[in-house]
């Protein structure tokens, strides 16, 4: 394949890319938007329930994405190599540790993170946090933005202090993975509590 191809099969890969994650957003955000307003018409605890369930996926989901698109923005910004997996989910690109420098590691690490936290922090600009759904919807993004803040702060922190990326990344082991979800879903939902009851 020529480069003209490639060029084009990246495009094409991107473009798809694309539409499945803001068709992912949007259905999620869709369904948690109408078991909202269903639990806000009706009263019924079998609407608030759908409400809150739907609001932590439908944060969760909206966080990781933004996360994701904000590591790409932050290697487009700084040049970086980088390559695209269109059937990982929502894990689609691959950073190429290779042929790119610690500072272009480093900037696309930090931009995942701003980016979900921006997401954080914008929330409650853009949409009332009136309900106990609204708030579960805030806490899915927290949870989230800890989840990926636990796996990655140390890795940027490894990297910082001399390691390459390839030997911070692999100190991520699936005993860590689980206690970042731990502390991201624990503390989201300690932040539902807290703000609900």
């Amino acid at each position: 394949m020529n480069s003209v191809d490639q060029r084009a099969a990246a495009r094409d890969s991107f473009v798809m890319i694309f539409l499945k994650h803001m068709l992912i957003v949007l259905g999620a955000f869709s369904l948690w938007a109408a078991a909202d307003s269903w639990q806000h018409t009706s009263s019924l605890p079998l609407a608030a329930a759908l409400s809150v369930l739907n609001g932590l996926v439908a944060g969760a989901l909206l966080a990781t994405v933004v996360h994701e698109w904000s590591h790409l923005a932050a290697a487009w910004a700084f040049a970086s190599r980088f390559t695209f997996t269109p059937d990982r989910g929502l894990f689609v690109f691959n950073f190429d540790l290779e042929h790119n420098s610690n500072r272009q590691f480093l900037a696309m690490s930090l931009g995942g993170n701003i980016g979900g936290w921006l997401l954080v922090f914008a929330l409650p600009q853009l949409l009332p946090l009136d309900d106990p759904g609204a708030r579960m919807l805030h806490g899915g993004m927290i949870a989230a933005a800890i989840f990926a803040a636990a796996i990655e702060v140390p890795v940027i922190q490894g990297v910082r202090a001399g390691q390459s990326p390839a030997e911070a990344l692999g100190g991520i082991t699936r005993e860590k993975l689980y206690r970042a979800g731990t502390v991201g879903i624990g503390t989201g939902l300690a932040y539902w509590l807290l703000f609900t009851l």
